[in-house]
This record gives C-alpha cells, sequence and structure tokens, in this order.
C-alpha cells in the first residue's frame, strides 16, 4: 500500500463510520469543553494549573491531569513559540536529547516504549530533529496530557496526549509567529452555531538564514520541515460531540561527508486521522473513535561508488471504546490493525548485491480492560484495573497476555502525598535503527519473527509536599522497571554499502532494568518561578553475553527553568548538565579488497562528553490595538556556545586534524563531530487576535 493509498483510506473509512465511530483518549475521564479536569488515573502524572505562577508540575494532585497549553506561554519559549514535549524534557525523569537525538526516554525507556498522540490516535513520528521541535503546534490544542505509565495503552513506557480545541469562537480568532527558524500560524472560527473549524501550519526556512553554518565539521547539513492540522468540532446537543482530526508533517536531511565520500538523504512523514463521538450523561460518559496513523521513512545511501535505497513504514487503523460510569468504574476495547515494512536495503548501484527485501508484516492487537477506583477515607483512595490482550502475529501465531495494575494514594494533608504504584505492561510493537549514528531514523517491526511480545513489571513511590502558603514545593519518585524481550540495534550505517546486510544479523535481542530516583524543588508563585530537578539513574540491557548500557542513557541529569515575569515583558533560561550517553566504538580498521572494515568494541563500551547546554530568551509586548496583540522575542539556542558531540564518523589520512594524528603517515580515526554553529540566536514576532 502506498503512502497515497494510506492517507485516502483514512479518510474514507472516516467518511463512511461517521455516524457511529468511536473516540480514543488516553486518560480515564472526558473532558467536555475546554477546562482542567480531575480524574483518577493509574499512574504518577505531572500536572500544571492557571495560577499566579509558572506551576508546570505538581506530584502533591496527582489527580490532576491536564496541562493546559495556556501556561505553556510561561516557560521559555527557544527559537519561537514554547514547545509542549520541549517542556516534559526539562521535567526530572526524563531525559533531555541532543541536538540530533529527539528521542523521548522517560524513566529509561527507550523512545518507542512511549505512546505520543493526537486525542487517542498514535503519532508515530512525533519530533523533529535537533531535539527542539516536536510535531504539535501549541496554538492548535487545548491541552496535554503527561503520565510516567502508559496503563490504558499496550506501551512500556509514558503517555503523551494532546486535545485539540474544540470549543465554538464568537469570533475569528488566531495566532501568528514569524522566526528565522521557521513561520507558524493557527485559525478557528465559527462554521455555524454549533461547529467551528480550526487549521494550522508550520514551515521551517532554516536553511534560508543559516545556510552558512549548518555544517558538521565543515561539511554540509541541510535541513527542512513541516507540520500541518486541521480539526472540526461540531455540538449537534449538550450531551453529543463530533470532531474530525487531521494531521500531516514531514522532514527532509541532506548530509555529505567529504572524508569519507558519504552521502546521505533522507526524508520521513506522517500521516493521520481520525472520527471522534463523545456521549455524556448524569450516570455515565461513552467515548468511542476510529483512526488511522502512518509514518514512512525514506533514507538513501551513497559511498565510493555504491549506492542504495532503505525503506520503512508503519501503518496502524484501529478503534477505541471507553465508558466511564459516575461510581468509579471504567471499562475500554481498544482494536487495532498493524502494517509495518521493516528496514531493507535496496542497491541501486555498485558491487553489492541485492539481497532478499524484507516482508510486510501485518498483525492484530485487540485488549480489553476494566478498572475501578474507590475512596476508602479522606486520607486514603485505592484503584486497581485488569487488561486482557490478543495479539495475532504477522506469522499468524496468538498470544495472550494480562495487564493487571494497583494504586494506593495516602493523602496527609500539609504533611504531603504519598503514592504507591505497581503494575505489568505488554508492547507488541518494537522500534529501533540505526541507534550509533544518532538521527531519528528508527524503524519499526512487529513482534513474532524476531522477537516475542515485549512485558514490563514497573513499580514506583512517589511523595510530593507543599508549604503552607504554596510558594515552594518538593517532590521526588523512586523507579524501578524489569524489561523483558527487549531488541537493540548493533549495525552501523556503514554495514549497508561494505558488507552483506541482514537484519538478522544487526538484532540483539534480551531484558533490561531501568530504576532511579528523581528530585524536583519548584517555587510556584511570584514574579520569578520555575523548578530545578536532577535525576541519577540507570538503563540496563543484557544481551546474554554481558549486561550494557542502553544507547541514550544519561546517569546523572540536571535541569534548571526559570522564568521572570515583568509588567510588560518577561525573561527565561533553562540549563541542563547531563552525563555522555553511550556509543559503540570501533578498536581496529583494515583494508580488504578495496572495502573498509571495522572491529568494534564492547557494545555501548564507550561515552561522548557530558552535554551542557543554556538558553535563554526575552519577551516585550508591543503596543497593540483592539483585539490585535503583538510582541517580539529575542532568544539564543545554545548561548555557551558549547561544543556537544552529536556523532561520531571515521576519519581518514590528511582529513584527521594534528591533535588526533600525531603520526606522520595516514591514519584511521574516529572520532566526534559537531555542529560548526555553536550557537543559535533568533528574533520572533507574535500577533493573537
Amino acid at each position: 500500500m502506498t503512502f497515497r493509498k494510506a492517507g485516502l483510506t483514512i479518510l474514507w473509512s472516516a467518511l463512511l463510520l461517521l455516524p457511529t465511530v468511536v473516540r480514543a483518549q488516553t486518560d480515564s475521564s472526558y473532558v467536555p469543553s475546554d477546562s482542567t479536569v480531575v480524574a483518577a488515573i493509574d499512574s504518577t502524572v505531572f500536572s500544571a494549573e492557571a495560577r499566579t505562577g509558572m506551576i508546570l508540575c505538581d506530584w502533591t494532585q496527582a489527580r490532576v491531569i491536564q496541562i493546559e497549553t495556556g501556561s505553556l506561554s510561561k516557560i521559555p519559549s527557544i527559537l519561537g513559540a514554547a514547545d509542549p514535549l520541549k517542556m516534559v524534557r526539562w521535567l526530572p525523569g526524563v531525559q533531555t536529547g541532543s541536538e540530533i537525538d529527539a528521542g523521548l526516554h522517560i524513566q529509561g525507556c527507550e523512545h518507542g516504549h512511549n505512546i505520543i498522540s493526537m486525542d487517542g490516535v498514535p503519532i508515530y513520528g512525533a519530533t523533529h530533529i535537533l531535539g527542539i521541535f516536536s510535531a504539535f503546534n501549541p496554538d492548535h490544542f487545548r491541552n496535554m496530557t503527561y503520565a510516567t505509565s502508559a496503563t490504558s495503552w499496550n506501551r512500556l513506557g509514558g503517555q503523551i496526549d494532546l486535545v485539540p480545541k474544540s470549543s465554538v469562537p464568537k469570533h475569528v480568532e488566531g495566532n501568528i509567529l514569524v522566526s528565522p527558524v521557521y513561520a507558524m500560524g493557527t485559525l478557528r472560527f465559527a462554521t455555524g452555531k454549533k461547529s467551528a473549524l480550526g487549521v494550522s501550519a508550520r514551515q521551517s526556512f532554516l536553511n534560508l538564514l543559516y545556510k552558512p553554518f549548518l555544517k558538521i565539521e565543515g561539511q554540509p547539513f541541510r535541513y527542512s520541515f513541516g507540520d500541518y492540522n486541521l480539526s472540526w468540532a461540531w455540538n449537534p446537543s449538550s450531551s453529543d460531540k463530533v470532531r474530525i482530526d487531521a494531521y500531516g508533517g514531514m522532514d527532509n536531511v541532506f548530509y555529505w561527508a567529504a572524508n569519507n565520500a558519504l552521502n546521505i538523504d533522507m526524508g520521513w512523514w506522517n500521516l493521520a486521522g481520525a472520527v471522534h463521538w463523545t456521549h455524556t450523561c448524569d450516570a455515565f460518559t461513552l467515548r468511542q473513535s476510529v483512526y488511522g496513523s502512518s509514518f514512512n521513512l525514506g533514507l538513501e545511501l551513497t559511498h565510493e561508488g555504491v549506492s542504495g535505497s532503505i525503506p520503512s513504514y508503519l501503518r496502524t487503523f484501529g478503534s477505541r471504546t471507553v465508558f466511564n460510569s459516575d461510581v468509579g468504574f471504567t471499562a475500554q476495547a481498544d482494536v487495532a490493525w498493524h502494517e509495518a515494512l521493516p528496514q531493507q536495503l535496496n542497491v541501486m548501484s555498485g558491487y553489492l548485491k541485492d539481497i532478499e527485501p524484507e516482508k510486510e508484516q501485518t498483525a492484530l492487537e485487540s485488549s480489553l480492560m476494566a478498572g475501578y477506583s474507590y475512596q476508602v477515607s479522606d486520607w486514603l483512595t485505592l484503584d486497581a484495573s485488569l487488561k486482557g490482550i490478543f495479539y495475532l502475529s504477522p506469522e499468524r501465531k496468538p498470544f495472550w497476555g494480562l495487564s493487571p495494575y494497583a494504586g494506593a494514594r495516602f493523602n496527609f494533608y500539609r504533611g504531603g502525598v504519598i503514592d504507591l504504584r505497581a503494575g505489568l505492561q505488554h508492547q507488541y510493537l518494537f522500534q529501533t535503527g540505526l541507534t550509533s549514528l544518532g538521527f531519528p531514523i528508527e524503524f519499526w517491526l512487529l513482534a513474532g519473527k524476531y522477537s516475542a511480545p515485549q512485558r514490563s513489571a514497573y513499580a514506583t513511590v512517589s511523595y510530593g509536599v507543599s508549604l503552607p502558603d504554596n510558594t515552594w514545593s518538593f517532590s521526588g519518585e523512586l523507579y524501578f522497571r524489569r524489561l523483558y524481550n527487549q531488541l537493540d540495534y548493533d549495525g552501523n550505517i556503514m554495514d549497508f554499502l561494505t558488507s552483506s546486510y541482514s537484519l538478522d544479523k544487526v538484532l540483539l535481542s534480551g531484558d533490561g532494568w531501568n530504576y532511579g530516583l528523581s528530585l524536583m524543588v519548584q517555587k510556584q508563585t511570584g514574579r520569578l518561578t520555575g523548578w530545578a530537578g536532577y535525576t541519577i539513574g540507570r538503563s540496563l540491557r543484557s544481551y546474554g553475553d554481558g549486561v550494557f548500557p542502553s544507547n541514550h542513557e544519561r546517569i546523572h541529569e540536571f535541569n534548571l527553568v526559570g522564568v521572570y515575569d515583568g509588567r510588560g515583558w518577561s525573561a527565561g533560561a533553562t540549563f541542563v548538565a547531563a552525563s555522555g550517553t553511550p556509543f559503540t566504538a570501533p578498536e581496529t580498521f583494515y583494508l580488504y579488497g578495496g572495502q573498509l572494515i571495522a572491529k568494534y568494541g564492547p557494545h555501548n563500551g564507550a561515552r561522548v562528553r557530558p552535554y551542557i547546554r543554556m538558553d535563554v530568551c526575552f519577551n516585550v509586548a508591543l503596543p497593540s490595538r483592539g483585539r490585535f496583540k503583538h510582541g517580539l522575542e529575542a532568544s539564543v539556542y545554545n548561548v555557551l556556545g558549547r561544543r556537544n558531540d552529536v556523532i561520531y564518523l571515521l576519519m581518514v589520512g590528511d582529513d584527521i586534524p594534528q591533535e588526533y594524528n600525531p603520526y606522520p603517515y595516514p591514519v584511521f580515526a574516529y572520532r566526534p563531530q559537531s555542529y560548526a554553529l555553536r550557537f543559535m540566536p533568533s528574533l520572533a514576532w507574535k500577533c493573537s487576535f
């Protein structure tokens, strides 16, 4: 099925099923209006409320699960609008990505362990490169849900869900932002007394102004991206709501390394759509949706006369039904059909022989869950759920699973709140790939031929307390996850063009452990607000011949976020200092038959330098008239100018600087590369109406 056919299938299915569709939602309560909700969930949750200061996460309010996107305006916005996923990365327990690792790693989990969704529709390529931007335009959405455990999905990690705005505006409203990096706009207007349409778009032109500086060790690097959203909401009655959502996004990257004649041309794109229907009454809420989501990757490599393409994709078509009663009982039913093409090599020219191509994988995933929450007393609340899962693999082998969950919350009021959580999770999708390079070009495959379904047993203990005046708060969480049936990629990008590539040869199968402690201190009120967070943790994997750190592990990470709100202006800054991530370093190189052969050392046995970065921003409101409000934002990304390592590349002969080659003859070297542009300034104009 081609990308165009997949898009037509999504839209056609939405039109056919409009009268009886089902609506997906990642939390355990429906939100019928654009307001903050209070609900019980099955995991520790960071939350935000509209207060006098910038309070973005509050573990003492574990039942408040919505983060209003309007509060994002209070956090430092770098290179334009404040990004919701960037805000999540600044929270303790979530790893900060590097300039080209845009993955989201929650409590040591892989990026593919999380579910990132648009009102229950999975978005598989939810991040852009550089670790700066996500696929979500914050002005298009009304709130965001973030939880450290995705108990309502078959995922081992956390969940993030953004819900588009659905209220009917009284007049045309919108936002415009123009910066040297991208332009972004959102427009919402009524299409009737009970319906409204919202559209938004963002397109980068990073190459236009920063082209002379976009280099890695003198080699050209080009990058562009775009995001496009459409949401139509219809409220036929006070009890029923219907909404249609659509999203499309694309990225393009080009890199030419003259020192080893390596040419990389790649692009990846998303297409997602859904139809939602919600019915509410005094006793219960019924939510239903049908959706489709597609992620496609195209990658072409050229090296010394050898060229090939490496396509892959993942498509999901599914439905979800959620029932919530006013007495604490919940039920949920999910059905999803997956289509995946694992990464394969198609030789276009050169001396390599084409290999047997990977076949498309298809699988059925379904689950049924029931849960109950009971308030025993004013200081104790208990909740539990049980999910039954049926999975039919690409080889048509059935798998059955049970995912139990139990939690207890002790409220000691001024003494703080303690949350205990434990459960067992399953996952049937794998994401892996060229993680040694760092680009977000990992591919997806389905459980079956290459590995049994993933499992995770987890337990968390969290504590939070606020001072009596709510000016300061302290919170901490201790977490442990035992992972089973994990996959890792032990290959290198050069394997495609210098050896006989086979997916069986580069996949490692084993188990893992994630454990750690996260601490955070917040200042919640006043003109100066923000938080400081520290996490110490390990993310370990075992593949039969030893225990290794995961590709994204940062043992230590410290984050500092602060904003000063003046009269008509504000200033903000973020600072991160973290341990270097591991990589597999080669020990020796040699030439054989004109090919460069590398012998690698222990898997993830080396680490890049510690990661340090500080960003600053300054916002000022301009004189405005009527409904039009204008403002300017000046920001600097990486104001310290630190040269953080982004990738390691093979250097040969004269390309190696003298500091790495003290010998009078050419040698091979494997050394870190960094961007020529050490810091990135930006000036953005904003307008809202």
